[in-house]
């Protein structure tokens, strides 16, 4: 499995809009500025994040981004089948029109490692990474 570009950066810049919402809505630029990613770029992810009803945002001068819904409440399943789709689509499913689909010996073991994978994306919530780091 290989997560785009689009995803990791749209849950590193969702965490840190959480550590900074404490102080208000949060503008692209600062997220941008301290995560090293373009103000564009972030602009086209968090754009599908409101229409997916993980973020609000606010315009004018005081404007910027804040959560839809708490924190606890959204999951790095959420986040990632946002930006990256459905997260099913990584391994075996019928919806790949995989000819061996139905016979293959295989099958099994790929949609153990996606339950497995989905189940820890869905537990780990954006509250989560607000606990201190840990070596």
């Amino acid at each position: 499995m290989k997560l785009s570009t689009k995803g990791r950066y749209a849950l590193r810049s969702l965490v840190d809009l959480v550590e900074q919402e404490r102080s208000g809505l949060t503008n692209l630029k600062s997220i941008a500025e301290r995560q090293k990613i373009s103000v564009k770029y972030l602009e086209a992810l968090f754009t599908i994040l409101r229409k997916k009803h993980i973020l609000k945002s606010s315009r004018g001068a005081q404007g910027g981004y804040s959560l839809a819904k708490p924190a606890e409440a959204i999951s790095v399943y959420d986040i990632l089948c946002a930006i990256e789709g459905n997260f099913d689509r990584f391994f075996c499913n019928p919806g790949k029109k995989c000819k061996r689909f139905a016979s293959c010996r295989t099958r099994p073991f790929w949609q153990g490692v996606n339950t497995l994978l989905r189940t820890h994306f869905e537990k780990s919530k954006l509250s989560d990474f607000l606990d201190p780091v840990r070596p």
